[in-house]
Order: C-alpha cells, then sequence, then structure tokens
C-alpha cells in the first residue's frame, strides 16, 4: 500500500508538469518555424544540425535503493543498447549517473557486454522526494 501511494503521488506530479512541458515544446517549435528562412538559425548553435556527431552524453537516472527494480533494470537496458549502438559507429558516450543502482549495473553488466564509455565521475544521489532546490543541484 505504501508503494503503491508513492506511485500514485509521482504519477500526480508528472501529471501536473505535462502542460507545463506541452507548452515549452509548442514555443520552441514556433521559434524555429519562425527562424527557419529568416538566415539566423546559423547563428544559433542549438538549431544547428552537426555533420558527424563525435560527442555523445548519456544522463542516466535511476533509484538509490530498492522498490524500482523493473524501471532501473530497463533504463540501464536501454542506455547500454544505446551505448553498444554508438560504439557500432565509433562514439564513446560519456556518462552522468544519478542514482546508485546505476552504477552499481555500470560495474556488474555493461563491462560483461564489452561496451565503451566514459564514466564522468560525476554522480548524484537521487532525492526521496524532489523539490526545485534537489533539482537545481542535480
Amino acid at each position: 500500500l505504501v508503494a503503491a501511494a508513492k506511485v500514485r503521488r509521482a504519477q500526480d506530479g508528472v501529471a501536473k508538469s505535462r502542460p507545463f512541458s506541452d507548452e515549452l515544446q509548442s514555443m520552441i517549435k514556433g521559434i524555429v518555424k519562425k527562424l527557419k528562412g529568416s538566415g539566423l538559425e546559423q547563428e544559433l548553435p542549438m538549431l544547428k544540425v552537426p555533420e558527424k556527431v563525435t560527442n555523445v552524453g548519456l544522463v542516466l537516472v535511476t533509484s538509490n535503493r530498492g522498490l524500482c527494480g523493473a524501471y532501473n533494470t530497463f533504463v540501464m537496458k536501454r542506455a547500454l543498447k544505446r551505448t553498444l549502438e554508438l560504439n557500432a559507429q565509433g562514439i564513446v558516450p560519456k556518462l552522468i549517473c544519478i542514482g546508485k543502482k546505476s552504477l552499481i549495473q555500470l560495474r556488474t553488466r555493461w563491462e560483461v557486454a564489452g561496451a565503451k564509455y566514459n564514466n564522468t565521475g560525476i554522480w548524484f544521489g537521487m532525492p526521496d522526494s524532489i523539490t526545485s532546490a534537489t533539482a537545481s543541484e542535480i
């Protein structure tokens, strides 16, 4: 029951943030549409499409402790798959880990799979409840 209540609270938080996310996405799309053809898109680095990608960073967000096993496993499997895809292209991604479970799985599963990655050493503990202060710290 406690875990279900926590999941429900987390789902409510995500649902509350959705209107903000949708509005932000529509604003960015509107700006990009207005800039297309104006010549300014060449000056803005965020709108430039690189010829060849050589630097990739992955942010792995997992938990510090239990009750999220399926989520942690899913995140790490997807990240490992993406890392192996990037390795096939000759790219070694840089990893930033949030939560202890990502560090543990890096040492066990990823080395066995032969994935090449650059662990930046940047690690943040996942707080039990996320506030604006803890989010800005991450």
